[in-house]
């Protein structure tokens, strides 16, 4: 993971609140300008308010702005709901990431607890939750900053079902993944947790499953789901935990 020396934040005076409570939380350095800034990775604030990331080496320095909203609903051909349960009572989602998914999750009017371990990740998707406008989402979708291992370890009870979406093992000769997951792959540079031993925790603390995420491409993180639900691109296996 990248030390959050190397993000900076374009002060803006029509956003003085959230820019003074960003450097506060998160004790990245401000800067006046854009050209200022020497880190990796610069914050920004649109004119609607909207928090996005630049990659100060791209070629092309456009924000990211992580939107938060509901995907089509099919119950027919959604693999992630047919593999969480559309009956679940409550969900946690161990890998947040942009949010995603555990948004199309909550969008079903189901419980979910995301748990983004990146400070800035979190920063960016919570923005995108305070501007969300689907009732159901912001109802249901508790979004934290924790490290997901110590999160399921203190747990005061069990969660029906456990989600896991780790980081894509590459594939040589692949296309260059989308903009999200590429700075998603920057900013984890070196990321060292291990998924494995995440998935033998999530399956000592849900009631029911747990849900891995995973290309088509790669084997499971570990022996003993009992089958999956496909989409063209991934697959999610199921590993149940009740009797």
């Amino acid at each position: 993971m990248l030390p959050l020396d190397e993000y900076s934040l374009l002060l803006d005076s029509e956003h003085e609140q959230g820019c003074q409570q960003l450097v506060q939380d998160l004790g990245i350095t401000p800067v006046m300008r854009s050209a200022d800034t020497t880190c990796r990775f610069l914050l920004v604030y649109d004119h609607q308010g909207r928090l996005g990331l630049i990659d100060c080496k791209a070629d092309r320095q456009r924000p990211y702005y992580p939107e938060i909203s509901a995907r089509q609903q099919n119950q027919g051909v959604d693999p992630l709901m047919r593999a969480i349960g559309y009956g679940a009572s409550s969900v946690v989602d161990c890998t947040g990431g942009w949010g995603i998914d555990a948004a199309h999750i909550a969008s079903h009017a189901i419980p979910v607890v995301a748990v983004e371990r990146h400070p800035v990740v979190h920063a960016l998707v919570n923005n995108a939750l305070e501007r969300c406008d689907n009732d159901e989402i912001t109802k249901n979708l508790l979004w934290l900053q924790d490290n997901s291992v110590e999160y399921l370890k203190k747990m005061n009870a069990p969660i029906e079902v456990i989600y896991i979406d780790p980081m894509y093992p590459p594939r040589p000769g692949s296309a260059a993944p989308k903009k999200p997951l590429q700075l998603l792959q920057l900013m984890l540079a070196e990321d060292k947790q291990d998924h494995v031993e995440l998935l033998k925790l999530a399956l000592r603390n849900a009631s029911r499953r747990v849900v891995v995420k995973r290309p088509h491409y790669a084997a499971p993180l570990l022996p003993g789901n009992t089958g999956s639900t496909k989409s063209k691109l991934v697959r999610f296996d199921i590993y149940p935990t009740s009797p």
